[in-house]
């Protein structure tokens, strides 16, 4: 299997064939559908709305639990059946997932054996989906996805205002914390949770690297993902914490304080023990026609001293603002090129 960090999602059999993709090849070769399948959405993860609704994932599969900022909060003590058509979140894909639990039992005892030696010829012949990273799942078995605010400093053609906008409020440091420490009792019960923090820009909220501080001293793992705009002394900071992933959105964004932030965390990860140990990557995202500009700036990144060993840096294609399922229109060959860089 590739090397990529950003093939995280493993699809495996019984036979002991396996192939790890990315999110983006999944969604681009539309491969990311296991509907009628067992799915561990609510029992290993929970979404949180910028409402604070507490649901099993972002699809909006069955499953309300109540709300983080008002309670109570009652949460799912098994998997669900997926009625979902397609998955369309990355975190959603790294879920387990399987045909049935017999097969998931057999797969994952493979997987932790790691008995998952063939390439996987087909999507279809697989019985099971889950993260690649099979010791980090074990260490941290809880999940949240937590889009923490629509509040957002861009406003991009592509972004719905449901989920991105300039008018929401951002939420309080007590709303926060109380939010946090809510999910660690009722959710996770002393177990470690691994946190996705989006928005939105969850950067927006003056608490942010308080909290990311908090939650890594805690031994549990936190993964910012930003739009790159505060200044690179910010991310110097915040990489001691938590992952991050720059989304790119080329239609706001500048190139070159972008090379700039990345310089910073480039850097901090090179100094520093505990940096050196977040994932860092940036994500390009791809509107139609701008793919000579991605690569430019995708270079820059790679030239960056250091960047290879410490950064990834890899292109998403971009979805239609009112149908989230459907691509934008791209020519075959610039949909060919941002698929290889996937």
């Amino acid at each position: 299997m590739s090397d990529d960090l950003n093939k995280s999602i493993l699809l495996a059999n019984s036979k002991g064939e396996g192939k790890a993709y990315s999110p983006e090849e999944l969604m681009s070769l539309r491969i990311n559908s296991w509907k009628g399948w067992d799915c561990a959405a609510g029992f290993d993860h929970i979404q949180l709305s910028p409402d604070g609704n507490v649901k099993a994932a972002a699809c909006h599969v069955p499953g309300y639990y109540g709300n983080i900022y008002e309670g109570p909060l009652v949460f799912a003590t098994k998997w669900l059946k997926c009625p979902i058509e397609w998955c369309m979140c990355g975190t959603d894909m790294r879920l387990r997932k399987a045909k049935s639990m017999s097969a998931r039992d057999e797969v994952e005892g493979q997987v932790a054996r790691g008995e998952i030696r063939k390439e996987l010829g087909e999507a279809s012949q697989a019985e099971w989906v889950g993260t690649r990273h099979w010791d980090k799942f074990l260490s941290h078995p809880k999940s949240v996805s937590w889009d923490i605010s629509k509040r957002c400093n861009f406003s991009c053609s592509y972004c719905h205002p449901t989920i991105s906008n300039k008018t929401d409020r951002l939420r309080t440091r007590e709303e926060l914390f109380t939010a946090v420490f809510r999910i660690m009792r009722g959710f996770s019960k002393g177990e470690r949770i691994n946190w996705i923090i989006a928005g939105g820009e969850p950067t927006l909220h003056s608490c942010y690297l308080e909290l990311c501080e908090m939650l890594a001293r805690k031994q549990h793992i936190v993964h910012t993902q930003t739009n790159g705009s505060r200044l690179p002394a910010y991310y110097r900071d915040l990489i001691d914490w938590s992952n991050i992933g720059i989304s790119v959105h080329l239609e706001f964004a500048e190139p070159e304080k972008i090379v700039e932030v990345a310089k910073a965390i480039i850097q901090r990860k090179q100094e520093a023990l505990q940096a050196s140990r977040n994932w860092f990557g940036v994500r390009i995202m791809v509107p139609p026609g701008r793919y000579p500009l991605a690569l430019e700036l995708s270079e820059a990144l790679q030239a960056i001293p250091g960047f290879q060993e410490h950064g990834l840096v890899f292109m998403s294609m971009v979805y239609e603002r009112e149908a989230r399922d459907v691509l934008m229109k791209y020519e075959p060959s610039e949909f060919d090129q941002i698929l290889a860089r996937s």
